[in-house]
């Protein structure tokens, strides 16, 4: 602690580490990353930059937001 200073009212809060992997991915033999590139999906809280978590054992149902591969380019459409 340094001359002046005191600890913070948040140390009270503290919890274990999360762990992403196990937060986000179910299926590790399915998931991958996908980063976004663009904002043609900003409307819906997807950003240039964003790093999407994919996983090709779900099964899409009408308004999901999707990854496609198109002519060996990824498409996210919804």
């Amino acid at each position: 602690m340094t001359m002046g200073a005191f600890p913070s009212p948040a140390q009270d809060y503290v919890e274990k580490e999360l762990d992403l992997n196990e937060l986000c991915i179910r299926r590790r033999a399915s998931t991958f990353f996908v980063r976004a590139s663009g904002c043609s999906m900003q409307e819906l809280g997807l950003c240039d930059g964003d790093i999407m978590v994919v996983d090709r054992a779900e099964e899409a149902i009408h308004g999901d937001i999707v990854v496609v591969e198109v002519d060996g380019e990824f498409i996210v459409k919804r």
